[in-house]
């Protein structure tokens, strides 16, 4: 797992890197482009519980709109999170962990949102939108490297 973690941190911030070098496609994905993408995020998602990476990655170099990339995310994540919901009582497995952790980080994913939503409504930071999203992946990509090698070098690992 450490091995995929590794790899996984190590693409995210390489390409989040390129994207602020200024990496752009001209065009959007094929269908079959954007199949191999969303099969992509399922296994990131099976594998390490991170399938926001390659969709989010996507969306940042194609020539959409600010509207549209966040739009598109905005989507993506509340279906995944329904689909992960939907699975998880499906599945028998909801319990009490998974009522607390529903219940006390919803206010923040909330309050999140909202700040996200005054950002990118708010006409001087609507510019910035690609760059800031850019840093968020970057960081999400350190933040998983970090989290991977402290398992590695963590005594009694």
């Amino acid at each position: 797992p450490e091995v995929v973690g590794v790899t996984i941190a190590i693409a995210v911030v390489l390409v989040a890197a390129s994207l602020l070098k200024g990496l752009r496609f001209s065009r959007h994905f094929s269908k079959s482009e954007t199949a191999i993408i969303g099969m992509l995020a399922g296994i990131l998602n099976g594998v390490a519980s991170l399938p926001g990476p390659p969709v989010i990655l996507a969306q940042l170099v194609m020539p959409n709109t600010n509207k549209m990339v966040r739009s598109n995310l905005i989507i993506f994540f509340t279906i995944l999170s329904l689909l992960g919901i939907a699975s998880i009582i499906a599945g028998g497995k909801l319990n009490e962990t998974h009522v607390y952790l529903m219940a006390t980080s919803a206010p923040f994913l909330i309050l999140g949102t909202w700040l996200g939503e005054r950002l990118f409504r708010n006409p001087v930071m609507f510019p910035y939108y690609r760059r800031i999203s850019t840093y968020l992946l970057l960081t999400i990509g350190i933040m998983k490297f970090i989290e991977v090698a402290l398992k590695i070098f963590s005594p009694g690992s």
